[in-house]
């Protein structure tokens, strides 16, 4: 049976907590292979996906048949530098909590509240939770499978 996304994403600050104990800001800026992101950047995106998530919650409450902005992450990465690993967690986790208290205010009605996103189409949060689930969960499995692969990597243990 398929759990419910918001219990889902409520999980995954704690599992990814388990996760990072231990990784010094040293090891997060190993790069998880040649050309590709280091720890810090990837908790870094994951931060910048929250806000993301939250502004676009926000502004399907607030207008009727909002249109979603798709963003492009490989232009957002390009100021990753300055963001310290301790900074990127602290915000992706205050942004998780912040949002997760907004969708728990959330009442029936304004959770069948309508969106355009201009590769999905028009879509609710009710008719589109396993499309929510589906996108929200392999997200968050990626990002969780590159930290996970990004710890071995920089403390030395194999996979």
């Amino acid at each position: 049976m398929r759990r419910r996304w918001a219990a889902v994403i409520a999980e995954t600050p704690g599992r990814l907590a388990r996760v990072l104990q231990g990784v010094s800001a040293a090891q997060a800026d190993v790069p998880l292979a040649p050309g590709k992101w280091c720890l810090r950047e990837v908790v870094a995106h994951l931060a910048d996906c929250e806000i993301a998530f939250g502004w676009r919650l926000r502004q399907v409450l607030a207008e009727d048949h909002v249109v979603l902005q798709p963003f492009d992450q490989d232009t957002w990465t390009q100021v990753y530098g300055a963001y310290s690993y301790a900074v990127a967690w602290e915000t992706y986790k205050a942004m998780r909590a912040w949002n997760m208290a907004f969708v728990g205010s959330l009442t029936e009605a304004e959770k069948e509240r309508t969106y355009l996103h201009p590769k999905h189409g028009e879509g609710c949060r009710h008719e589109n939770k396993d499309d929510m689930d589906q996108e929200t969960a392999h997200g968050y499995v990626l990002s969780a499978k590159a930290v996970h692969r990004g710890v071995n990597c920089a403390v030395g243990h194999a996979e």
